[in-house]
């Protein structure tokens, strides 16, 4: 209390000292004196008022494409394979996260490298990895694999049906996991449901429009909203409303922007917050927010 009292008081007196120097404080050709407005702009804005980014530990290997997954413990799970744009690496990296020592810990390698790819957190504590790409100009991967944080076990599972990258994976209320479109390297309308109980995964009824960088969000009456993304006529404006008790999926409304790589976050009440993202094409970058309303499928 001290601490914020005295900051306060500090900032109150560089307001009034800018304040009273008046037009003494200008320079001869009418610009204001820059020490200050630097005084009055880092009284302003010190970190404690704006609150402030701390560096933390580095990861273990440079990764992008990759995946980052909250944990039980609380450690945070990143996939995926080292590397950049141009670079083919030979395998992938899986290293956890520790918010207590702000250290990762590099846990084990997989082969085939992969990034592009969804990881699932299970009921049991496992991660689904599923989909993805093994970089620049190598083939998509349809091995799947669980690995298991507290075991530090990565075993293979069922492959997926179709192969896909920037795809969605969504955890449904029975635990079983919902795939929906990606690409291959065209768009893909396709759906498939992986059981952890069997292992495996199977082919549920698709979406209406193809889509990749897309997202997926499931609402509360277990329904799966998705929503933009691209298809092969550009970004999309499309929300499709996918029910997992039938495979079926209907379009229920446009967005106002056409939008992909956006974020889809559901409220308390039901509804969607549909924000971000960028309109492809030059559309550019959509500022606006929309919302959802999934009680009567309208934006």
């Amino acid at each position: 209390m001290m601490k914020r009292a005295l900051r306060q008081l500090l900032i109150f007196i560089a307001v009034v000292l800018v304040t009273s120097q008046g037009t003494a404080g200008l320079s001869a050709n009418g610009a204001s004196d820059a020490k200050s407005d630097l005084a009055l702009t880092d009284a302003l804005q010190s970190p404690a008022d704006l609150g402030a980014w701390v560096m933390t530990g580095p990861l273990n290997a440079a990764r992008e494409g990759h995946t980052a997954t909250l944990l039980p413990d609380g450690r945070v799970l990143a996939i995926a394979a080292g590397g950049n744009e141009t670079a083919s690496p030979a395998e992938a990296s899986i290293e956890a996260y520790d918010a207590v020592a702000g250290t990762w810990q590099a846990l084990t390698s997989m082969r085939p490298p992969r990034r592009n790819h969804t990881a699932t957190l299970l009921p049991d504590g496992r991660v689904l990895i599923a989909g993805g790409d093994g970089g620049p100009g190598q083939p998509l991967v349809a091995a799947s694999l669980l690995f298991d944080p507290a075991t530090g076990a990565l075993t293979a599972t069922g492959a997926l049906k179709t192969p896909r990258v920037q795809h969605t994976a969504t955890l449904l209320p029975d635990g079983r996991v919902l795939v929906l479109g990606g690409g291959n390297p065209g768009f893909l309308a396709s759906a498939e449901i992986f059981d952890p109980a069997t292992g495996a995964w199977a082919t549920v009824g698709p979406l209406k429009k193809a889509r990749e960088y897309h997202t997926a969000t499931l609402l509360q009456d277990g329904t799966v909203l998705a929503v933009g993304g691209t298809g092969p006529d550009g970004r999309l404006t499309s929300i499709e409303r996918y029910s997992v008790a039938s495979g079926t999926s209907i379009e229920v409304a446009q967005m106002a922007s056409p939008r992909g790589f956006h974020t889809a976050t559901l409220l308390p009440d039901g509804r969607v917050l549909i924000s971000g993202g960028d309109g492809g094409g030059g559309e550019g970058f959509p500022a606006e927010a929309e919302l959802f309303d999934s009680a009567t499928n309208g934006v």
